[in-house]
């Protein structure tokens, strides 16, 4: 697949999706074939030949006779098809059609330089089929005899062999349905499956983007301006950082990591604004930046920042360093956030995230659900405490939520968030 499309196995795992799409075209091919009406064809063949007044022609006479034959039959389309021979077929059978609607289910074709002519006729009853084209037959082969302007021989016909009454429909032709069925089936099944596959990969709402990560949806946050603006936006924001204050003063947690499903979402930006909170309550943050892309900037409220391979006892991503760093970090600070890279893509993120008391994934809106299920795997793999999920740039105001969380939300932070 492209990069940014679903992988193949996104779209495997919508078989069922396929499937069903498949057995409705099979479906509607098999309905199609049982409501079309029956048509029996039904068809003779005769031969045009010329037939000499002389009793020793010559061969140049032949030749001319032959290719006269010819010429006649040529014009069969236009003759079997003549107001007089449709009239006579219409007089013969006592039908009540009129002309065009006989000549519409009659047909005459013939080859190229050829004295052979193919009349067929074609009826809902396979006997009137046979009956019909028996008429037109002796209708054209009638209209032959007529005078040749002394010419020494006139034309005539014969059938090769006789009309048979057809023992099958010309039309549905059921195997031709069935195949284009399938074709169907198998194309729009798959480009469903691809289609839904590549529309799962956006999460479309926080709840469900929670949902694939298995764990609980800890806040959804707006844009970082539209939070500093909004008045419900830095209630969120502050009912964040309170949930994570009091995560740490009832578990004993004092080191959180917050990662990301996929490189791009900006797991700084949230833990600068919940730095900012948890600090204009009095609680002392420390932020551990070891995101491989950081560019040293500082946070809101001044939180201590330090970086990889500075201002902690040893460099986090070394062995043992996770645990010599938290001994520094946590003798200053009552709750650290860690930035860690993500962790289905790094192992040193997944190991640091491993030393930690509990891991909060943080995911824009718009991150690819197969990003979140790897994120999820790899630390059920590594069996990492998951406290929840942080969903960002979110738009819908319906959409600004915590799900259970807002019921033991302050008064005042779930009155701003309502009324929103």
């Amino acid at each position: 697949m492209t990069a940014g499309g679903p992988t193949w196995r996104d779209v495997v795992a919508r078989w069922p999706l396929a499937l069903g799409v498949f057995l409705i075209a099979i479906a509607t091919s098999a309905i199609v074939g049982l409501v079309t009406p029956r048509e029996y064809e039904s068809t003779v063949r005769l031969y045009v030949y010329a037939a000499s007044e002389l009793e020793a022609p010559t061969v140049n006479q032949i030749v001319k006779g032959n290719q006269f034959a010819v010429a006649e039959a040529a014009l069969a389309p236009t003759v079997v098809k003549s107001d007089a021979n449709l009239q006579t077929v219409l007089d013969e059978l006592s039908l009540s059609w009129s002309r065009p609607q006989l000549a519409a289910t009659i047909d005459a074709t013939t080859v190229t330089n050829s004295p052979i002519v193919s009349l067929t006729a074609t009826s809902a009853s396979p006997q009137d089929s046979q009956t019909i084209v028996e008429s037109v037959a002796r209708a054209y082969i009638g209209s032959l005899d007529r005078d040749t302007a002394g010419v020494p021989f006139h034309v005539a016909a014969t059938p090769l062999e006789a009309p048979k009454t057809p023992a099958t429909p010309s039309k549905p032709n059921l195997p031709a349905i069935f195949a284009i069925g399938v074709i169907v089936g198998v194309v729009f099944g798959s480009l469903a499956a691809y289609i839904v596959a590549l529309v799962s990969r956006q999460a479309g709402s926080p709840d469900r983007l929670a949902a694939e990560a298995g764990g609980p949806l800890v806040a959804a946050l707006g844009t970082p301006a539209g939070d500093v603006e909004d008045t419900s936006g830095r209630a969120r924001t502050r009912w964040l950082a309170a949930r994570l204050g009091r995560l740490a003063r009832a578990n004993g947690t004092r080191s959180i990591a917050l990662t990301t499903a996929r490189p791009g979402d900006d797991v700084r930006a949230v833990a600068e604004r919940v730095t900012a909170a948890l600090q204009a309550d009095g609680v002392r943050v420390g932020v551990v930046d070891l995101v491989s892309h950081a560019d040293g900037g500082r946070y809101a409220g001044d939180g201590t920042v330090l970086r990889r391979g500075g201002g902690a006892a040893a460099s986090p991503l070394s062995a043992g360093g996770v645990r010599a760093a938290r001994d520094e970090v946590e003798q200053s600070h009552d709750l650290v956030l860690w930035l860690v890279d993500p962790v289905s893509a790094s192992a040193d993120a997944l190991a640091v995230a491993g030393g930690l008391d509990a891991t909060v994934l943080v995911a824009d809106r718009r991150t690819p659900l197969t990003d979140v299920r790897g994120a999820r795997e790899a630390l059920r793999f590594a069996g990492e405490e998951f406290a929840g999920v942080v969903v960002t740039s979110v738009r819908r105001a319906g959409e600004l939520r915590w799900g259970p969380f807002l019921e033991d939300a302050p008064a005042d932070v779930r009155a701003e968030v309502l009324s929103s």
